[in-house]
């Protein structure tokens, strides 16, 4: 998400804008603020995160 805070894919329940922030909450109710793209609006950063959180959801079910 950012140099600071890693989440494993699996741990997060929520991911959305909050102002102009890419906001992303695990099970354990933590709130984190992920880094956007350098150059990218706020939803260009959620939906390339949302893709990552997907990718690496898939490869964790496939072993």
């Amino acid at each position: 998400m950012n140099d600071r805070n890693v989440v494993r894919a699996d741990t997060i329940v929520r991911v959305y804008v909050q102002s102009d922030y890419l906001m992303v909450q695990t099970i354990d109710g933590e709130i984190y603020q992920a880094d956007g793209g350098y150059g990218q609006t706020v939803w260009r950063a959620k939906s390339a995160l949302l893709d990552q959180i997907e990718a690496a959801l898939a490869v964790g079910n496939q072993g």
